[in-house]
């Protein structure tokens, strides 16, 4: 017999305690399908309350369900070797330009101060040993316009691939400069001064200084953090004036680009404002939102900020369908979906791919001249990089060249 158990969401952290983010509405809703999936006894582990338990029972009472399906989002094609896009053989296409070599500063900081409206797409990296996918998924959003790949660090606080050892993939066979998201949750202080080292040795110049997302209790796995994103962010200036976080000498200086996160949607957003404009104060050089779906949120935000001398880079998550859309809003950390969203998704049934993606548009249509936004950061889910690519073919066709 099949027990189900889980906890309210993922934890988000808020003022130093964890915070489960799942509504009773939302747990009613996954107690219908865990049971139409086979389910046999239904409970609740951490962040669970009365009110979770009470709405569980009254939706299973009351329910009178079809016979079970379930709903598979597809991951789309895997892009192989031999696989084509719009006629053309995309493994044949040579690299746009050639692989950055060890001592070129970072061309994404280049491309932002002449001006240039940014585009970057993010890749998951793979679970296992084989790359090709997410190389491919690289090659196809270089080709459709990207900027530069964003690359996670373990998202999730799942174990995945080496953000590092995939950027120098991508980076040497697609052609494409890279952003790796690196975190401070699994490394101390010496382990993290040195994989920056090795890096920059081997071209790495653009990273986003994260903290990290809290491991989940069946891991294993014990988080570090030394310091916190806005250490790091010390830790990486230091490095580019040539000292080490003790003080010694390096013998030269790294040239870093430094990213750094901003959530308009967090919890308490008085600690969020505090610690993004900690980070802009210790030197990070550019921001990246987590992704906003109400504007007034967003502008909001960056009113109470204050003046911001670095580029902005919005986050923009397509949403796929009314479930992700509900999966989003009730268990990614730290981002909301508004109502009025969540019900145009509900509205689309099937089409709920094509309305996430004329939502995405809209979005982008709607700060595109905002003076502080600079471009925008595309995450695609569960790996439907085709996705990312015709968003990015829309924003390339109408979103002309800035003057510098």
């Amino acid at each position: 017999r099949l027990f189900v158990m889980p906890n309210a969401g993922l934890p988000r952290i808020t003022g130093g305690r964890p915070f489960y983010p799942s509504s009773p509405e939302y747990f009613a809703d996954f107690a219908l399908r865990a049971k139409d999936l086979g389910a046999a006894i239904i409970g609740g582990c951490c962040g669970t309350t009365p009110a979770h338990t009470r709405a569980m029972r009254a939706a299973l009472d009351s329910a009178e369900r079809m016979p079970a399906t379930v709903e598979v989002l597809s991951r789309g094609p895997v892009l192989a070797v031999s696989d084509t896009r719009g006629g053309v053989d995309i493994t044949a296409t040579p690299p746009a330009e050639e692989p950055p070599e060890p001592d070129e500063p970072s061309r994404l900081r280049d491309k932002l101060a002449a001006g240039q409206y940014v585009v970057s797409g993010e890749i998951e990296p793979p679970r296992g040993i084989n790359p090709r996918k997410a190389v491919e998924g690289a090659r196809l959003l270089r080709e459709a316009g990207a900027d530069a790949i964003n690359i996670g660090d373990s998202p999730m606080a799942r174990v995945r691939m080496s953000a590092l050892a995939l950027a120098l993939r991508i980076e040497r066979e697609v052609g494409i400069e890279t952003i790796i998201h690196q975190t401070t949750r699994d490394r101390n202080l010496m382990a993290l001064q040195s994989d920056l080292l090795g890096a920059h040795s081997l071209g790495i110049r653009n990273l986003i200084a994260l903290t990290g997302d809290p491991l989940p209790e069946a891991s294993q796995s014990s988080a570090v953090w030394d310091v916190d994103a806005i250490g790091f962010v010390r830790i990486l200036k230091r490095l580019n004036e040539g000292v080490d976080f003790a003080g010694n000498s390096l013998g030269r200086p790294t040239d870093f680009f430094v990213a750094c996160a901003a959530n308009p949607t967090a919890d308490d957003i008085d600690i969020e404002l505090r610690r993004v404009r900690a980070k802009l104060d210790e030197g990070g050089d550019m921001l990246m939102t987590q992704p906003v779906y109400d504007l007034a949120t967003l502008t909001g935000f960056f009113e109470r900020l204050g003046p911001v001398d670095v580029p902005v880079l919005l986050g923009i998550l397509p949403l796929m369908s009314s479930r992700h859309t509900e999966f989003i809003h009730n268990e990614l950390a730290g981002v909301v979906v508004p109502d009025d969203v969540r019900r145009r998704m509900r509205e689309a049934g099937d089409a709920g791919a094509a309305a996430g993606l004329e939502i995405a548009f809209e979005q982008i249509e709607e700060t595109r001249d905002f003076e502080w936004v600079s471009g925008i950061y595309i995450m695609p889910s569960f790996g439907r990089y085709e996705v990312a690519a015709e968003l990015i073919e829309r924003v390339r066709a109408t979103t002309p060249v800035r003057a510098g």
